[in-house]
């Protein structure tokens, strides 16, 4: 399911969420890195996150059930 929500993420917001969680680059590296401004960075994170949240929440993923 994760793999499928990811797959519905623009290839920036994509991108800039694999740094963050999985690479663990902070949020300077990642705007020194792909060139985009630092506040740019956070809204991409802060977006990911709300879209992966809802749209794992329609495709019924226990995970989410309880916080709803």
């Amino acid at each position: 399911n994760l793999t499928h929500a990811l797959g519905t993420l623009s290839n920036d917001v994509r991108n800039v969420l694999e740094l963050y969680f999985i690479k663990g680059h902070s949020h300077g590296d990642i705007a020194r890195d792909t060139g985009v401004p630092l506040g740019t960075v956070k809204t991409r994170i802060r977006r990911g996150l709300i879209e992966l949240r809802n749209c794992l929440r329609k495709m019924d993923t226990p995970l989410f059930q309880a916080n709803t």
